[in-house]
């Protein structure tokens, strides 16, 4: 499986992307205005290596450091390698140490760590006492290591050790005075690895073109073109006293960009009509699977359909997506362990990795807008996630600490009767008391703070019942079978047996309480049922039934039902307690189970 790149290597990137272009093009406006001398075409390698290293981290799922950094200071070491000796060597010792430091993060057997330590003292001595030439020892051994550490073939492995051999007789042709064309010779260093790596690099370039038809790319392009023509242009005025070049790709520039934001402007139309069509396919079932989620205080939400939602909209023989280096989602060809081939798209933090269709045949372009409208799709969609998760997590927490929320409870019920309840009454006294001639006035004030009492009662009863603490819990179950009368007229005829004869704790009290009162509301609004019984008993642990001869709700239904019913977060509430909350569907009744461990009044489990 592919990894997803981490966000800072992503970042690091592309910053080092756009310091390459700035250098390069600072110094091409150098070398135009005669600031510098340089030697044309020591420039021409210059500018045509960084462009292809541009490309690298471009398009590359992840540019590592320890390829495009030495590759860089390598490239600075050759342009001034003929002009300017004293950044040659500067260019050469920042090449060497980066180069250690990159060697010693790799596992690489040690007698390579010494036989390369070994040929960076000897090149460094040779380089002094014979020829600066010798320092590109240096960058031959390192790319050697380097490329044979990467997953290679045997034969590939051999053309590196050729390609080695041919670069240690091109740095000793160029230390020879003795052999012609001495000063072309230093030009197979950089090309000839060149072309290694594009053979060897041909498959991933390959799978990774098809990013080269959006927008981000177009305007890439463009940039890497300009300066290429740039530097063109300065070699023609310095060399050959010929500024028109200059006038002409600055014109042609400019022209090539406003082509460009057209063509950008038109893509951007596309993808977001293709992130339209995707809006419509699976916003539904985005909302379905966060509210199945959310009830079932799940940490991560169900993917399950996901692909059947998304092939009439974009067919796919196998996708994978990740989320800040997690896979969250693998469906076809991918579910091989041995499998990695596939076309991989970034978002932000969203790694898409697609396989292409059934057929094995590649995307068409609209295929590919389709597939960079799903990432960024996807995107928002997981990040919307993630900040609903988060503020779950908080509620999941306060509601995880049980005693925290009881108390909650208790201090608004106390506030509630001694504050607004006893000024209420208080003012109804006061106002029944007053001599006025509108009675009927008096009257219906009386009436209005009579009934703000009774409702007020009547919710703080909801909010915490505090004739838990005053009577037994069967007398409060006849308590509230009394409020589900008067609220909902008509209640099924219910059987009580109750067969716990100590105390109660405080804690598992109220959740017995409340866990009866969502059943018995539930049971009057939704299930039309005749009877309902009711069963606490004892044994190792404090257990409680509650069963109707309601509506039935198929098995297969159940989880999903249940889930709209408001009691699904008893489930949550009885772990907190170390218990469990259960329910199933039988022949003719349904079954509620709530089991507490059995504790004493002051909490300690018994």
């Amino acid at each position: 499986m592919q990894q997803m790149i981490p966000r800072i290597h992503r970042q690091t990137s592309i910053k080092m992307l756009f310091f390459i272009y700035s250098v390069v093009l600072a110094l091409t406006c150098l070398f135009q205005y005669k600031v510098i001398a340089l030697p044309a075409h020591y420039l021409f390698v210059f500018v045509i290596g960084n462009v292809l290293l541009c490309l690298y981290l471009f398009l590359a799922n992840g540019a590592k450091p320890k390829y495009y950094i030495p590759i860089h200071i390598f490239l600075w070491m050759f342009l001034f390698y003929a002009s300017y000796s004293y950044i040659f060597y500067s260019a050469a010792l920042i090449f060497t140490a980066a180069s250690i430091y990159y060697m010693r993060q790799n596992s690489i057997k040690p007698w390579i760590h010494m036989l390369y330590y070994i040929v960076v003292l000897a090149s460094i001595w040779t380089a002094v006492a014979l020829n600066p030439v010798f320092l590109f020892t240096v960058c031959t051994l390192y790319t050697i290591v380097m490329v044979l550490d990467a997953e290679l073939n045997t034969m590939q492995q051999w053309h590196v050790i050729i390609l080695g051999l041919l670069h240690s007789l091109t740095i000793a042709a160029c230390a020879s005075s003795y052999l012609p064309y001495q000063e072309n010779t230093i030009f197979t260093l950089p090309t000839s690895f060149l072309i290694f790596v594009i053979y060897v690099a041909s498959p991933s370039i390959h799978r990774v073109l098809f990013r080269l038809l959006y927008p981000e790319s177009i305007i890439f392009l463009c940039m890497i073109s300009m300066l290429f023509g740039c530097s063109i242009a300065g070699y023609k005025w310095v060399y050959l006293g010929d500024s028109s070049p200059f006038a002409l790709v600055l014109t042609a520039s400019l022209v090539l960009f406003v082509i460009a934001f057209a063509a950008c402007f038109k893509l951007q139309r596309i993808i977001y009509a293709k992130y339209g069509i995707l809006q419509n396919g699976l916003s539904d079932w985005f909302v379905e699977k966060w509210e199945d989620a959310l009830s079932q205080q799940e940490k991560e939400v169900s993917w399950s359909g996901f692909d059947s939602k998304l092939a009439p909209i974009f067919p796919n023989d196998g996708i994978t997506i990740m989320y800040k280096r997690k896979v969250v989602y693998t469906s076809g060809v991918f579910l091989k362990p041995d499998f990695k081939s596939g076309k991989s798209l970034y978002a932000g933090e969203v790694l898409l990795v697609i396989h292409e269709t059934h057929t094995h045949q590649s995307f068409t372009p609209g295929q590919y807008y389709t597939a960079y409208a799903l990432a960024r799709y996807l995107l928002n969609k997981l990040d919307q996630w993630e900040e609903m998760s988060r503020m779950k997590l908080l509620d999941a927490e306060q509601s995880g600490n049980f005693s925290k929320e009881l108390n909650f409870r208790k201090e608004v019920t106390y506030y509630l009767h001694d504050n607004i309840l006893q000024n209420i009454i208080a003012t109804k006294n006061i106002v029944a008391t007053l001599s006025t001639e509108q009675s009927a006035l008096k009257e219906l004030a009386v009436e209005t703070l009579a009934d703000l009492n009774t409702s007020i009662r009547s919710q703080m009863h909801e909010i915490y019942p505090s004739t838990l603490a005053d009577l037994s819990f069967e007398r409060n179950i006849h308590i509230l079978l009394d409020e589900m009368r008067k609220r909902y007229g008509r209640i099924p005829n219910p059987h009580i047996q109750y067969e716990i004869f100590e105390q109660m704790d405080e804690q598992s009290a109220y959740l017995f309480y409340r866990t009866l009162q969502e059943l018995l509301a539930n049971t009057c609004k939704y299930a039309e049922a005749d009877h309902i019984w009711i069963h606490l008993y004892s044994s190792d642990h404090w257990i409680m039934e509650v069963k109707e001869d309601g509506k039935p709700i198929v098995q297969e239904d159940m989880e999903v039902k249940i889930k709209h019913l408001g009691i699904s977060s008893l489930k949550h509430q009885a772990g907190s307690l170390g218990g469990a909350f259960e329910w199933a569907q039988h022949d003719g009744y349904k079954l509620f189970t709530l089991i507490l461990p059995r504790r004493t009044y002051e909490g300690t489990v018994i």
